[in-house]
């Protein structure tokens, strides 16, 4: 090799080292982006329960709920969002779960694809039953990513 020619080589691993160091920063940054919210629905009879404020814009990407009984008549659980405690703004963040079976189980929902999966800081979380009279208690959990603006 001449003098003042670069090593090839040299180079393209101190490129492909750059480009792995931003892949794991990005990774990182990602993870730590989730949030999650657990809270135990101490009688998930029909109703609205109280679940949480949004502490920060976020995004729904999961959740799951564990019933750890019969829950008495089978009914539909949802994931809302409220504007305000008194729920005058509602709308829907996750597909409907069926409770049904007569025994404990964990139900999985869906987010939404319409942005209304989508939640901006001190809007209320709300899970919402209806039909279930079993008095039995359910465990919810929700993963959220934090946005930076929950209109784009």
């Amino acid at each position: 090799m001449a003098l003042g020619t670069p090593d090839i080589k040299k180079i393209s691993d101190n490129r492909l080292n750059k480009i792995n160091a931003r892949k794991q920063l990005s990774d990182r940054v990602e993870r730590a982006s989730h949030i999650v919210i657990s809270q135990t629905v101490t009688n998930t009879n029909a109703g609205d329960h109280f679940i949480g404020v949004a502490p920060f814009d976020m995004e729904l990407i999961k959740g799951t709920i564990a019933i750890t009984g019969d829950e008495g008549a089978d009914g539909a659980m949802t994931i809302e969002k409220w504007d305000n405690y008194a729920g005058s703004t509602q709308a829907t963040m996750t597909d409907a779960q069926t409770a049904t079976g007569g025994a404990s189980a964990l139900y999985t929902w869906t987010p939404t694809t319409d942005d209304t999966q989508k939640i901006v800081a001190g809007e209320i979380i709300n899970l919402k039953t209806v039909s279930i009279d079993g008095s039995e208690e359910g465990i919810v959990t929700l993963t959220f990513r934090l946005v930076e603006d929950v209109s784009v």
